[in-house]
Order: structure tokens, then sequence, then C-alpha cells
């Protein structure tokens, strides 16, 4: 049988072939062409099925049994037109395929090569987007996010992220809050409010999230909890009082996982230090110089020899680092340990280009271990990147996808989590990997621009059946 996969033939031969590509004689060249007349590039063509075979292989072996558990969740509609594993999927490709708005996707879901490949590729029917907002108002939250738990427990069962963990032990969890929508009209009462000093008032839906980082920057979001105030309130919400909400949740749905908190120099306090210290956690927070002012003041008077200090030479980087740690710094009754980190860097004209870190930690530290410490609390710096990407990297985490209802607006952003997740093992596969490295110029964003064109203009229907004939056997996602 011939082989669907298509292939720029000029430079096939310098391409890293998956299992299923096995001649390029056998690939048949099949075009649709587009309203505007003009035929998209083989090359274009070729990258996005490569992308979509390891969407697929993701999919497959990582989110095995997603139907089965979308399918079990709570529906109390009367008339049930979509499946809840139909309702949710059709958020999911919204986020994943990076479409604007509910609008958007559903003009795609009216284009027939685009509802056919949808049905081929995911086994399920298209859904109105207006279905899917009547499914998220009337699914509870909590439950919601407790699917996205059962996956990520189920991946860490796997372990999946096990070569990640520091010192070898310990999975690295980062806690930050960011704000997802803000606006001067007020759409439900659990908006928080800020006044600028001109009287205008500006509501937000802050969010904390708690996210599992792995040192090839993957961040998985295991928890979320949201910043609300209630109907008649004293105060307003924030991100201390929601990490207390948050912290035995975590325990509860992770009770035994060794976890150290990635933690930024808001939540370089006691209390914070008392409940990790209370769920059997380790804890590194970012030490700033407001922070804790008398361990500040303790450092400067202990002698030199209280520090030990460790320097690293890497010159095919050009980068000197310095490392200086003290243990058992007191801290009301506490006992924390500081660490420094200096790190001068040299461009290739010359200029340096200096760095410079300070961590309190629950972890003692000596020349063993500073180097990888210091390499786990900087990828604290991986929770912004996921929040950079979901606002500006076309997942619109901004956008209001819900106008009418708090809960339904949640379910929205649980979605988005969900899909950022598929996202980024598929960016990480091999096959992802070696399509960036084929060229300097090629960008994720374009990788993805071919994936949608596929979807919008190819018939997949012998690529799939190849692609079901494939996985038949058991196969392994590698990540790079």
């Amino acid at each position: 049988m011939k082989n669907p996969i298509l292939s720029d033939k000029k430079n096939f031969a310098d391409i890293l072939q998956p299992p299923h590509i096995k001649s390029v004689d056998g690939v048949g060249f099949n075009f649709q062409v587009p309203e505007y007349g003009c035929l998209p590039k083989v090359s274009a063509i070729f990258n996005g099925k490569q992308v979509l075979w390891a969407v697929k292989k993701v999919l497959q072996c990582h989110f095995s049994d997603l139907y089965e558990r979308l399918n079990v969740l709570s529906d109390t509609r009367e008339r049930k037109c979509y499946s809840p594993a139909e309702l949710v999927l059709g958020s999911l490709v919204l986020f994943f395929l990076k479409k604007k708005s509910r609008n958007e996707m559903d003009s795609h879901f009216r284009e027939l090569e685009f509802s056919r490949n949808y049905r081929k590729i995911f086994k399920l029917r298209c859904p109105s987007m207006c279905a899917v907002e009547d499914f998220y108002r009337d699914l509870s939250r909590e439950e919601f996010g407790n699917l996205k738990v059962a996956l990520i427990a189920i991946l860490i069962e796997k372990r999946t992220f096990h070569i990640h963990r520091l010192l070898g032990k310990y999975f690295t969890i980062a806690v930050d809050g960011t704000g997802v929508h803000s606006s001067q009209t007020k759409h439900w009462d659990e908006c928080t409010r800020q006044t600028s000093k001109n009287g205008v008032v500006t509501y937000m839906n802050p969010v904390l999230e708690a996210k599992l980082v792995c040192s090839n920057g993957l961040s998985l979001s295991l928890y979320t909890e949201w910043i609300t105030n209630d109907e008649e309130f004293d105060k307003q919400d924030c991100e201390l009082k929601a990490f207390k909400r948050l912290a035995p949740l975590l325990k509860k749905y992770f009770p035994r996982l060794p976890v150290c908190l990635l933690l930024d120099g808001l939540y370089c306090n006691g209390p914070v230090m008392d409940i990790c210290k209370e769920n059997g956690w380790q804890w590194i927070a970012v030490f700033k110089d407001g922070n804790l002012p008398s361990v500040h003041q303790e450092l400067d008077l202990l002698p030199g020899g209280a520090f030990r200090t460790l320097e690293r030479l890497m010159p095919h980087k050009r980068t000197k680092t310095e490392y200086t740690w003290c243990n058992d710094v007191i801290y009301e009754k506490r006992h924390v340990h500081w660490v420094k980190c200096l790190e001068e860097v040299t461009s290739e004209r010359g200029v340096v280009e200096k760095h410079h870190f300070e961590y309190l930690t629950s972890i003692p530290q000596d020349e063993k271990t500073v180097e990888e410490f210091v390499v786990a609390a900087r990828n604290r710096w991986k929770i912004e990147e996921s929040f950079n990407d979901q606002k500006n990297r076309g997942f619109e985490m901004q956008h209001l996808f819900s106008r009418s209802s708090f809960t339904a607006f949640c379910n929205w952003y649980q979605a988005l989590q969900l899909a950022h997740m598929i996202y980024q093992f598929v960016v990480r596969t091999n096959e992802f990997c070696q399509l960036l490295r084929q060229n300097s110029k090629q960008t994720k964003q374009h990788l993805w621009e071919n994936l949608n064109t596929v979807i919008n203009s190819q018939d997949l229907e012998a690529w799939m059946n190849e692609f079901d004939r494939w996985i038949e056997k058991p196969r392994q996602v590698r990540l790079c």
C-alpha cells in the first residue's frame, strides 16, 4: 500500500525518517486548492503531517484514557446532543490549534474538509462552541480540576518526570499567581478590583497556579486556585490567602509525593515555611533585599569562616560561576539555609554580563548539591514562561471565553491548561525537534501553521489508517 505521508523529495534524504516513512516513491500527493486559489508548499504539508503524527502519538501514549475520563464527567443537561468527551475535546482543540475565539472555531467546524479531518483524527464529532459553553456552565470547577490532577498522577506513576527530580528525589513545583482577565466592566461578583488614582475601577480575575516544572522546560499545571472576592468582604483575596487554601488540596491529591516548592520573594515568610513543614515539603524561595531583615542582619554579622564557596569555570560557554552558601541561619527559631550565586557570562565581543541570585531554602547545602540546587531554583522561571506562552503566543488566555458565567469562565481556563499540557509534550518530541533542526529559520509558530494547513486542506483518511496500523504495537514518546 502506498505511504500517505507527503514528503519534500528534494530534501528528503536529509530528514531523519520516523518509522512510518518507508520510501519517497510511495508518497501520495493530494492537494486541495484553497479558496484563495494557490497551493500550499510541499514542505509545509510534509512538516504539518509530521507534527500531526507527533500529536497523535502523544495522545495515544500519554493520554490514552482521556476520552473515558471525559465521558464520566457530570452532565446535567436535558438535551444531550454531544457527549462530554466531544464537548471538552472541542474546547481543547480550540486552544491546541491556537484559535482566537469560539466564533473562529465554529467557522472552521463549518468547513467541510476541516470537519472531516477532525473526525478522522480524533474519532469524535465537531461540537458547537455554544454547546460547550452550556456544558461548562453546569460542570463543577472542582470536578474539572480533578481531571487534570488525575492525568498528571498517571504520568507520575509512569515515571515520566523521574529523571528531572531534584537530588534524585524531589519533584519541583513552582507556585505563582497571574492575571487571567481584566476589564473595567464587572462581569461577575467574584472579581477582585483595583482603583487607580483617577478613580477608575479595574475588575480582575487572577489565579494562583501550582505547576510541575522540569529541567527540559515542561511546566504542567497541577492545581489551580482562583483569587476571588465573596459577595461581602472586608479585605480582598490575595496570593498568600490563596496559597493557604491551595496547600491542603495539593497535599490531599499528592499525599506521598516528595515535593520541593519553588517560590518567589512574596512567599519568603514564616507562615509559608510552617505550612511547608506541616505538609512534609521542602522549599526554595527567592531572597530579596527587602525580605526578612533579621536574616540579612544575621548574615552580615557572621564571620567569614561560616560561609563556604565553590567556583566553576565553563570555557565552552564562556561562563564563570561562584556559589556561596551558609547553613543553619536562624529565623524566629527556624533553621534556614542561604545560597548565593554570582554568574559572569562573556559574549563573543568580550562584553561581560553579571547575574546575581539569592535563595533561602529548607535543604542544607554542600559542595555536591549546590550546583544542582541552583539550577532547580532557577527553573522557577519556567512558570513565568508558561504564563507568557499562554498569554502572548496564540493560546489567548486573557480572552473572555465566557461572559455570563464565572463557572464556565474557570472551566474554559482549565481546558486551556490541559491543551497547553499536551502542546508542551508535542513540541518536545523527537519528531518535532528534528523538524526545528532541519532549518534554522524554522520556528514552532511556522510548524503550527503547517499543522493547521494540513487539517484544513488535506484528505487524511489514508494517513490515519497508516497511523492506526503503526500504533498497534507498543510505542514510546521520547522527549528531547
